[in-house]
């Protein structure tokens, strides 16, 4: 049985794709359909578009990972980014006396999920549109077609999350829910990178949730 070969590429929400006949794909993540496949749903199929790659192509290969010194250079810059933000929050709470009045704080934690929601869809266009330039004009479309054996629940830890986030934030009544705040922006954001970006379709394919049924030439995209 033909096996894929997934590996990350250097472009979020995109995997590398190789087994095909030695071909080499790019695949995007965020192209997964239908989505409901992660809200419990289980459709007949599910299909995602991927580019087909020349075989000495590197330009989407993961060469140098960010460094651990890195990442604690990143962490250490924003802290006073967050701190600065905290105490904007903190400062509004408690000269509105925002605590005590349910549905402004309410409509606050609604808007830090849009914003979160807002950021992940501009990232995700920004990267949609470099690898549309890095392919050049004529790109060679592919869709992988899977068969989903099992129903799978991952997009609902939106709402858990927020839920105990948002139960959490209601608890809290001296001014400080601004940190709730950030948490839940930070949260959300993950949450929904992962159910509309980066779903693992890699994953699910190797743990055989999906099954590999057959793969689709497109016409040629000029």
């Amino acid at each position: 049985m033909l096996k894929l070969k997934f590996s990350n590429s250097n472009i979020f929400s995109y995997k590398l794709v190789e087994g095909v006949q030695g071909k080499k794909y790019l695949m995007d993540l965020s192209s997964v359909r239908p989505k409901s496949v992660i809200w419990g749903g289980l459709p007949d199929t599910v299909s995602v578009t991927a580019y087909e790659l020349e075989k000495e192509s590197v330009q989407f290969e993961l060469k140098n990972k960010t460094s651990n010194g890195l990442k604690a250079g990143i962490i250490v810059a924003l802290q006073p980014l967050l701190y600065t933000l905290y105490n904007l929050l903190h400062s509004l709470f408690v000269s509105y006396n925002i605590s005590q009045q349910l549905g402004i704080k309410t409509l606050l934690f609604a808007i830090s999920m849009l914003i979160s929601y807002l950021m992940v869809i501009s990232f995700l266009n920004f990267n949609k549109k470099k690898v549309k330039d890095r392919l050049g004009k004529k790109r060679s479309v592919q869709t992988f077609v899977f068969k989903p054996t099992k129903r799978i629940y991952d997009g609902y830890f939106i709402f858990i999350i927020s839920l105990v986030c948002y139960i959490v934030y209601l608890s809290i009544n001296n001014g400080s829910e601004g940190a709730l705040l950030i948490v839940n922006t930070v949260l959300s954001m993950l949450c929904f990178a992962y159910t509309n970006s980066a779903i693992p379709v890699a994953e699910y394919y190797q743990t055989e949730i999906y099954l590999l049924k057959n793969i689709k030439s497109n016409e040629e995209i000029k």
